[in-house]
């Protein structure tokens, strides 16, 4: 699976992600177990919350794809906080975190994913912004809603030390 059809597969929950934010309340739970039932929808396998070997940290998507393993960290900015991602104070701050923690915990010679769900005017730019200087995986702008997937051991990420 490539990164673009996973998006290809979540884009559709766009408008539900856009009525989730517009209710306030904490969101992220909701859009993982929505984008897990999306990715089981599409390709039969997948887990939420998996501890990464020899971790107590857990995953958030975590799935086996024509033998190939996929570990996915989402982030998705607070509808109380634009701006921010479970608590971090900022959108580079939270890609960061779980970019790092693909990297090191992740087996290696797995898919490591991070998804990126910005819906401010500021989170969309800075999406944006990252895409026009990095060049992105993959990257979708609705309507309300922008998805992005950044590759943790891709040339999108060579930002984050």
């Amino acid at each position: 699976m490539t990164p673009t059809e996973l998006l290809n597969a979540l884009t559709p929950l766009a408008a539900r992600l856009a009525s989730y934010i517009s209710t306030g309340a904490q969101y992220e739970v909701t859009a993982q177990a929505e984008m897990a039932l999306q990715i089981l929808a599409h390709f039969n396998v997948m887990g939420r919350e998996i501890p990464y070997p020899g971790s107590q940290k857990t995953c958030d998507l975590a799935y086996v794809h024509q033998g190939e393993q996929y570990w996915v960290e989402l982030k998705v900015e607070s509808a109380h906080h634009a701006g921010t991602y479970a608590g971090k104070p900022s959108m580079d701050a939270a890609i960061m975190s779980d970019i790092t923690k693909l990297r090191t915990l992740a087996p290696a010679g797995s898919k490591r994913w991070m998804i990126v769900v910005a819906y401010s005017v500021e989170g969309r730019a800075r999406l944006d912004w990252l895409n026009m200087t990095y060049g992105l995986t993959c990257m979708w702008k609705g309507d309300h809603v922008s998805i992005a997937i950044f590759d943790a051991m891709g040339n999108d990420t060579t930002w984050i030390p």
